[in-house]
């Protein structure tokens, strides 16, 4: 699956005779390549799941812009955060700003709060704040749906059905007591 995204060539004018023409969006391109596991944004996310979707745009810069994916750090880096939410469902809220001042080139900055309480305007107080990265790596969990309400936008994160919510115990008669993700065979005796 491709990770590494390398940076457009640029391309001559139908006509050969160079680069002649004035373009506003000419210069909009960062330039440089680009690495399939750091999305920015919702649509960058979806295809970062799945890199053979990714193409170029919308992701974080390269760590090692030759292409070296085997000793990348982003890509050895483990997925170490998880969601201390018990609910099956959570909003990740996305805001969005730019700096003021900012030029044509400046990107936006984006934050990103994860909470239990979709319906409630103070999110800040009761969610968490994640990264993008972060989700891209979260395990357990499955992409969904945007969402736009009043409070602004986001969209759903859905627990898998094969993992356990955290402070949720299982009991089985075939398999026995599961609790978090760690299982233990049922004693003798018991079910």
């Amino acid at each position: 699956m491709p990770i590494f995204l390398p940076a457009p060539m640029p391309v001559r004018p139908a006509d050969g005779k160079g680069f002649n023409r004035l373009s506003l969006n000419a210069h909009m391109w960062p330039g440089e390549s680009q690495c399939a596991l750091l999305p920015r944004s919702y649509a960058t996310l979806f295809e970062s799941l799945d890199t053979r979707r990714a193409r170029g745009g919308g992701f974080g810069t390269c760590a090692r812009p030759e292409g070296l994916c085997g000793e990348c750090p982003v890509l050895t880096h483990p997925p170490r955060r998880s969601v201390s939410f018990s609910a099956n469902r959570v909003l990740v809220r996305i805001e969005t700003s730019y700096s003021d001042g900012a030029a044509l080139r400046a990107g936006p900055v984006t934050q990103l709060w994860m909470t239990d309480r979709p319906h409630s305007a103070d999110y800040r107080q009761v969610g968490q704040l994640w990264t993008w990265p972060e989700l891209s790596r979260l395990e357990g969990w499955e992409l969904g749906r945007r969402h736009r309400d009043e409070v602004g936008e986001g969209f759903w994160m859905e627990r898998s059905s094969y993992v356990p919510a955290p402070h949720v115990e299982i009991r089985s008669r075939a398999v026995g007591t599961e609790s978090g993700t760690q299982c233990s065979p049922a004693a003798p005796g018991r079910a």
